[in-house]
């Protein structure tokens, strides 16, 4: 049987205006958030940075979805 997963998404609000320094900042940060949640959940969140301002998370099972979202 498959392992279910969720797929967290979303883009940086106002990425224009803040320019390309503020987004490389966030996306570090956001990088090293994923980081820390493969350390607490155990497994690989499998981040991605795209188009500019876009960002996925791949993350096995719901539970781990739920925490990443509250953290």
């Amino acid at each position: 049987m498959e392992r279910p997963y969720a797929v967290l998404t979303g883009d940086l609000v106002g990425s224009t205006a803040a320019g390309p320094d503020a987004i490389d900042r966030t996306v570090l940060v956001l990088t090293e958030a994923a980081n820390h949640l493969s350390q607490r959940i155990g497994e690989h969140t499998h981040f991605s940075h795209f188009r500019g301002d876009g960002w996925q998370m791949l993350m096995y099972g719901p539970n781990p979805a739920l925490y990443a979202c509250i953290y």
